[in-house]
């Protein structure tokens, strides 16, 4: 018993590790997709502006 308790808590540890890494890249994705389309939009706005 004792023997196998290590093994399953390493697999929910190594689990919970790849969520949370997998979580983090997945939110820095979606943070610089969001920056990238804000920047878009502003150089629109900057352009109508300017040309306006």
């Amino acid at each position: 018993m004792l023997g196998r308790q290590p093994t399953r808590l390493l697999r929910r540890f190594l689990a919970a590790a790849v969520a949370l890494h997998v979580h983090a890249v997945a939110a820095e994705g979606l943070n610089q997709r969001a920056a990238t389309r804000s920047r878009i939009i502003h150089y629109q706005h900057t352009a109508i502006r300017n040309r306006a």
